[in-house]
């Protein structure tokens, strides 16, 4: 999913980024200035657990957003926070749409 190359033992974080209609996660060293469309960062973690987590399909299980909250990934890798999804459901659900 990531083209550029995690080193095991550095910090990381993600980008949530939001450009033309699109979004997107990318990580980047934490001492990295932020990606231009930046909406969302994450907390930091170490690269070996990005990878890790990446390849098993856990990323968002395991990582959070800076100020603590979760997210979800959809099939082509873009990304929800939780608070949207949950707004997004129960919209679904007031209107009669089983989810």
């Amino acid at each position: 999913m990531w083209l550029l190359e995690i080193q095991a033992n550095r910090n990381y974080v993600i980008d949530f980024i939001q450009s033309e209609g699109r979004r997107i996660i990318l990580p980047r060293l934490q001492e990295e200035p932020l990606a231009t469309g930046t909406c969302y960062t994450s907390k930091p973690y170490l690269g070996k657990d990005l990878t890790e987590w990446l390849r098993s399909g856990e990323l968002s299980d395991h990582v959070k957003l800076a100020d603590g909250t979760g997210f979800k990934l959809g099939g082509h890798g873009e990304w929800i926070t939780d608070f949207e999804f949950e707004t997004w459901k129960n919209y679904l659900h007031k209107h009669g749409h089983k989810i």
